[in-house]
């Protein structure tokens, strides 16, 4: 992404506009600067994109089946990103140091190298898309398993009291069956005593 930034204001006036001969000029002459630059600048930045294969190869190794499409799709943008690196931006810089254009001319390759670049940051915004929507799908699925757990317990809680409500309203009846039937017991005998007495009282008339 560095480079394609330092590589911008070169290429925004051979691409993207007309600035002429001068403007391929200045193109080629920032293109020989990185040429030329200090061999531990390319090892930092190889070093950089290794770090970025470790961590892909991480995460891949045991993938979670709901993460695994954006982190192999990570990988995969990942690796078409250094092969246009590799193939048009780092020999497209050695073709100007040695000003060997191959079957094209000077201004087609350093507008190839300009095209490259910007193919180049739209892929690496791909990759921090998906890296994004995976972080926004873990974040929907947590706050959707913490409502479920919540809903779930209110549940829970809810029966909880209802059966609270239920054994208590059976514990009532419970205490109020033996009066009941005490007094169903009593008027029964009274009732019997009363038929008894009528029935005496028939026998000696």
């Amino acid at each position: 992404m560095g480079l394609a930034y330092s590589n911008w204001p070169f290429d925004y006036f051979t691409l993207y506009s007309d600035g002429g001969d001068e403007a391929f000029k200045q193109s080629l002459d920032h293109l020989l600067l990185w040429s030329k630059v200090p061999p531990f600048i390319h090892w930092t930045l190889h070093g950089v994109i290794g770090l970025g294969y470790i961590g892909c190869f991480i995460k891949i190794f045991k993938p979670d089946p709901d993460q695994s499409l954006f982190e192999y799709g990570t990988l995969v943008l990942f690796v078409v990103a250094t092969i246009m690196y590799l193939t048009n931006i780092r020999l497209g810089i050695l073709s100007a140091e040695k000003g060997e254009w191959g079957d094209v001319d000077e201004q087609t390759g350093i507008n190839v190298i300009a095209a490259s670049t910007g193919l180049l940051v739209f892929v690496l915004i791909g990759i921090l898309l998906l890296q994004f929507g995976l972080w926004y799908a873990v974040h929907a699925d947590k706050v959707l398993k913490e409502k479920y757990l919540k809903e779930e317990a209110a549940k829970e809680a809810k029966l909880e009291k209802e059966s609270e409500k239920t054994e208590d309203k059976t514990a009532e009846e419970s205490e109020t069956k033996p009066d009941s039937y005490k007094s169903k017991s009593k008027k029964s005998s009274t009732s019997g005593s009363k038929s008894s007495a009528t029935s005496a009282q028939k026998r000696k008339a």
